[in-house]
């Protein structure tokens, strides 16, 4: 299981806007995000979460894959 901080950077598994950690409980975690200026804020078990750093890691490798793939149908067609 993860293990989240004060100040982390998250976002949930099934996709959200990146939120702040606010506070963390034994059994829950605090959440905050702004849309504009209007702040929310949610509680989450830890399992629903996930560091933004790694959110980025699995974009940035999906992103890269895709590129790859691009590139060799590409030479294909001119093969």
């Amino acid at each position: 299981m993860n293990s989240f901080n004060v100040g982390d950077l998250v976002a949930l598994k099934s996709g959200s806007p990146t939120m702040t950690v606010s506070a963390v409980g034994t059994t829950m975690v605090s959440c905050v995000w702004f849309d504009g200026s209007k702040k929310f804020q949610e509680t989450f078990p830890p399992n629903a979460l996930e560091h933004w750093a790694d959110v980025e890691a699995r974009i940035q490798k999906e992103a890269d894959a895709m590129t790859a793939k691009i590139r060799g149908y590409s030479r294909s067609l001119w093969s």
